[in-house]
């Protein structure tokens, strides 16, 4: 029976030096999580920036040829600055060539206008690679929407099981919000809204991408 001997966690890009005795290893990774969108200023009516989509969390079994590997730690998306701006996309999370965490995909920007307006959430990242996966894609950044004149809602950054997505804004008419951060591995950072006569405000960062390496002898 395998017993586990060591845990490492990855939270910068470097090279994997397994501990003396490791004969396999499962290795979790999570990509970056999305920037969410921003908002323009608005005149009497209103802007909703949409969330960032989350990386995808990927797990995977690797028995030899682990030693010396590159693991490369997914960048979190910075959010789109103050304007109809969309967020960033987050980075891969990789182990070598065998298990790609891919980053969640921006949240859209939202421009100025009446009501119903929608701003899409990005995609949540997709899982792939050679070892034996049990992939899971990233949760899908929530659109920002405004369902009347004088109210506007950012959307929630996408979440992992390593981290919360921003969470969503909420305004009235005259106010402006910026879209709040990721606060864990992997998470979209949330979309700005405006509504009524308010200024433009950025959308929030998603949080970057993290490698956990069990090693069994």
């Amino acid at each position: 029976m395998a017993r586990l001997i060591g845990v490492q966690v990855k939270t910068s890009t470097g090279t994997y030096t397994p501990t003396s005795g490791t004969v396999s290893i499962v290795v979790e990774a999570v990509g970056g999580g999305a920037g969410g969108g921003g908002c323009a200023a608005t005149v009497a009516n209103n802007a909703v920036g949409g969330g960032g989509g989350a990386g995808a969390y990927v797990t995977g079994r690797v028995t030899s040829a682990f030693s010396g590997v590159t693991v490369t730690i997914g960048a979190g998306g910075a959010g789109g600055t103050a304007g109809a701006n969309n967020g960033t996309a987050g980075g891969n999370t990789t182990f070598g060539s065998v298990i790609t965490a891919g980053g969640g995909a921006a949240g859209t920007g939202g421009t100025a206008g009446g009501i119903a307006r929608l701003s899409a959430g990005g995609a949540g990242g997709t899982g792939s690679g050679t070892a034996n996966l049990t992939p899971s894609s990233g949760q899908v950044g929530a659109p920002g929407y405004a369902p009347a004149t004088g109210i506007s809602f950012g959307g929630s950054g996408g979440t992992t099981p390593l981290g919360g997505g921003g969470h969503q804004t909420i305004v009235g008419s005259g106010n402006s919000s910026a879209g709040n951060a990721a606060t864990g591995y992997g998470a979209g950072g949330g979309g700005a809204c405006a509504a009524g006569t308010a200024s433009a405000a950025a959308g929030g960062a998603g949080f970057q991408g993290i490698c956990i390496i069990w090693e069994y002898a």
